[in-house]
């Protein structure tokens, strides 16, 4: 049998589970993570879930933690560049 069509007749947990050789809740657990946070949409129909990969939501996150990285990073270069300014700031701190 073809994988795509096995992965239209069984359910995607199963095939997760078989393909990971972990057990049945393990995979329909860790799925139901990745629907909760947004990486996959599932569509149901009668018995058979299919899930979808949310590429847009994805990229999103991941644009959204390089542009905090990248901020990170400047605020780091920038403080280490006038240390005493750095010092002063620690100081002044509580």
């Amino acid at each position: 049998m073809s994988p795509v069509l096995s992965s239209v007749i069984r359910p995607s947990s199963l095939i997760c589970a078989q393909c990971l050789e972990i057990d049945l809740s393990v995979a329909s657990r860790h799925l139901a993570l990745l629907r909760t946070a947004g990486v996959l949409k599932a569509t149901k129909t009668g018995r058979t879930v299919v899930h979808e990969i949310q590429f847009d939501a994805i990229i999103e996150a991941l644009r959204a933690i390089s542009d905090t990285l990248e901020r990170a990073r400047d605020g780091f270069t920038s403080a280490a560049s006038h240390p005493s300014s750095a010092a002063r700031t620690t100081q002044e701190t509580p």
